[in-house]
């Protein structure tokens, strides 16, 4: 089975951590997926104000914005998959309204694309990893 058709903007990718960013990115546009990146919370909220995106993978540790902050500042935020060293905490509890789930790193490819599909709502054997 093909994965549907996706608009631009599939997922964005909100990490301080470059190596992070880039492997997730890579997981995801294996599988077809239009990806963003953004390094911190406020060029996210940037991002999002002129780029609607359909989910969102986001650390919680990260300067000039963190995590917890962008939610806050987001009335209506995407489909939102927490990926963070922090485990789940009273912070995270009072925002669980804003978040779809919440996945410790280092997160397996396989567990990605499967929180992602579910994010989506498409059905997970809908989306494809290119593997040799």
């Amino acid at each position: 089975m093909e994965r549907p058709q996706q608009l631009a903007g599939d997922i964005l990718i909100v990490d301080d951590d470059a190596a992070v960013r880039t492997s997730m990115a890579m997981v995801l546009r294996s599988c077809g997926y239009s990806v963003a990146e953004c390094e911190d919370g406020s060029k996210a909220l940037e991002h999002l104000r002129s780029k609607p995106v359909r989910a969102m993978l986001l650390d919680l540790q990260m300067p000039v914005l963190d995590g917890l902050g962008l939610l806050d500042r987001l009335d209506d935020p995407p489909p939102v998959v927490v990926v963070s060293a922090r485990q789940y905490d009273a912070a995270l509890a009072e925002r669980r309204d804003k978040i779809f789930a919440c996945m410790q790193k280092p997160v397996p490819a396989d567990d990605l694309i499967a929180v992602v599909s579910r994010a989506l709502d498409e059905p997970a054997s809908a989306v494809h990893l290119d593997r040799p």
